[in-house]
């Protein structure tokens, strides 16, 4: 009995020493227990990501170029970038001035629309858009899809043709206690290539920002080539291609309204002038040509989109567009001696959508 009860206190012992370090533990542990009946309210958590879209999610094909994407990219223009997607074709007319057109699945320029911040660009005189002067410093993304795409929630006149070249400029962002971003870059390429660019952004508020983006471009696109007369045994000279200087400025503004967290307004003005040459077919000895081509365009357009709920969205864009063209040929072999056409358009174009999303 003694060394039952010897054995015992030693037992009682251990147990007490085990449980004096956990009482601390335990004792905090229920002083600092979670009301699960009170509401707490969590700081709020501020996330910036691009918009993605999903090709391989999408019912019908899409093909996406990103911004990193086109910095790897050995392109200069639109025109250049949209050569590497699968189902495009670029047609070139002729030197580095020349009109550049995009057709999917061989259907045409006509067929395939091409949207700028998802409004649509028009041209009443050839009903083809030149996306040659198109620049990549202000891009975001590139989008082409064939036929109509998952996104229903766009302009009716988007959905009238069989494909679509999305242009989506760039959305300004800002470092935290920065509102001013300066952007300046200069290119320079062979046969007196010089590009100068300047992008400004400025963040007035929280809820508004402002972009400002101007580019000049200039090329005398003499480049050499070897001219075959005849057949192989023939004379061959060495040439140098004329009439294809290009002058191109664009100038572009837009402001951001972030108005709320379901409410947003794009407004965007758009300025745009080229002064080409084109160059001709060269004939046996004769490589003359002084044909030219001179551009305008302006457009004011906006977009705005609101969450009405978790099942109504409405979405209205507008646009005003003034476009001027002047072409002179004055070495036509005619009775007025030369060809001199000058075209002018004006539109005005809104749109309204509202979306419902039954579930």
């Amino acid at each position: 009995m003694r060394i039952n009860s010897l054995l015992i206190r030693k037992f009682l012992h251990g147990i007490i020493v085990a449980l004096v370090p956990l009482y601390p533990q335990s004792s905090f542990a229920q002083q600092h227990k979670l009301d699960t009946t009170r509401i707490y309210a969590i700081p709020e958590i501020t996330i910036s990501e691009p918009y993605q879209i999903r090709e391989t999610r999408a019912a019908i094909p899409i093909q996406v170029i990103t911004a990193k994407e086109l910095r790897s990219l050995n392109v200069l223009q639109v025109s250049d970038a949209v050569k590497h997607l699968a189902g495009v074709i670029v047609k070139d007319y002729g030197g580095i001035g020349g009109l550049k057109t995009i057709s999917l699945r061989s259907l045409g320029a006509e067929h395939t629309v091409v949207s700028y911040d998802g409004v649509a660009i028009s041209d009443c005189q050839t009903g083809q858009i030149d996306i040659g002067r198109f620049s990549l410093d202000n891009i975001d993304r590139l989008t082409v899809s064939n036929g109509q795409t998952d996104n229903i929630f766009q302009p009716a006149r988007l959905f009238a043709s069989a494909g679509q070249l999305n242009i989506q400029t760039l959305t300004p962002s800002f470092k935290k206690d920065k509102s001013t971003n300066a952007y300046v870059s200069l290119k320079s390429g062979s046969w007196g290539l010089i590009n100068p660019s300047l992008r400004i952004e400025h963040k007035s508020s929280e809820k508004w920002l402002y972009s400002f983006n101007s580019e000049w471009m200039s090329a005398d696109g003499k480049y050499p080539y070897t001219m075959h007369y005849g057949n192989n045994n023939d004379s061959i000279s060495q040439e140098k291609r004329k009439n294809t200087k290009v002058e191109n400025l664009r100038i572009e503004s837009e402001l951001f309204g972030n108005l709320s967290d379901k409410e947003q307004l794009r407004l965007k003005a758009y300025y745009f002038q080229s002064s080409r040459d084109l160059p001709g077919a060269t004939t046996l000895y004769y490589d003359y040509a002084s044909q030219h081509l001179w551009d305008k365009n302006v457009f004011i357009q906006s977009k705005y989109k609101k969450e009405l709920n978790n099942r109504w969205a409405l979405q209205a864009s507008a646009k005003w567009n003034w476009s001027y063209q002047h072409y002179l040929d004055p070495d036509y072999k005619g009775i007025n001696g030369k060809t001199e056409n000058t075209y002018y358009q004006q539109e005005y174009y809104a749109s309204t959508g509202i979306l419902f999303r039954g579930w």
